[in-house]
C-alpha cells in the first residue's frame, strides 16, 4: 500500500511543481470517525494550496452503493 502513497505524492510534485506529502490519520482524528469506516478504508492526510485534505483507499472488496459512498463520505 506504501506504493499508493509514495506514486500519489510524487504525482502531485509533477502535475503542480510542489512538495506534497501524506500521513495516515492520527489517533484523534480517527477516533472521530466510527469504527466500520475505518476498517472498510485506510485514511490519509495532507495540505494541498493551503488546504487540509484526505485520501481514502478502501480495503474490502464489498461492492457499496453510490449512496453508501456518499455516507461514507459525509462520515469522513
Amino acid at each position: 500500500m506504501q506504493y499508493i502513497i509514495k506514486d500519489t505524492e510524487k504525482y502531485i510534485q509533477e502535475v503542480f511543481g510542489i512538495k506534497f506529502n501524506l500521513k495516515k490519520i492520527s489517533k484523534e482524528q480517527s477516533d472521530a470517525i466510527p469504527f466500520y469506516i475505518l476498517n472498510d478504508y485506510t485514511i490519509w492526510t495532507g495540505k494541498l494550496f493551503n488546504k487540509k485534505i484526505f485520501f481514502a483507499k478502501k480495503n474490502t472488496q464489498e461492492h457499496f452503493t453510490p449512496i453508501q459512498y456518499k455516507k461514507h463520505l459525509y462520515l469522513f
